[in-house]
């Protein structure tokens, strides 16, 4: 079985409060219906969809970091620390990450 790891932060667009990261790691082949960008679900929506993240995922993380971290390393740099944290925090092997936008955690990198 292949396992990979989604990875996706949340707080970029507020600089008063944390920015957050969370990593999950599925089976390669799952398929989830409705999975899309969160900006475009319902609450109800969103709310759902992460009972079913949970349900099925074999293990998730989540980090976060303060004001004070992203005033030292700037919003997109404390977004990939905050990735790259979840991404350490997570015991499973996987085989592929997958991460919505052009950069990457350190700790993904090939």
């Amino acid at each position: 079985m292949a396992l990979i790891v989604g990875i996706d932060e949340v707080g970029r667009g507020c600089l008063a409060r944390p920015v957050y990261a969370s990593a999950v790691v599925m089976e390669e082949t799952q398929v989830i219906e409705g999975l899309k960008d969160s900006k475009l679900l319902t609450k109800k929506k969103r709310e759902a969809l992460f009972k079913l993240i949970i349900e099925n995922s074999f293990e998730y993380s989540v980090a976060s970091l303060g004001n004070k971290i992203i005033d030292e390393l700037n919003i997109l740099n404390a977004s990939l620390e905050a990735m790259a944290n979840c991404v350490g925090m997570l015991k499973l092997d996987f085989i592929r990450g997958y991460i919505d936008g052009p950069n990457v955690p350190k700790n993904l990198l090939g």
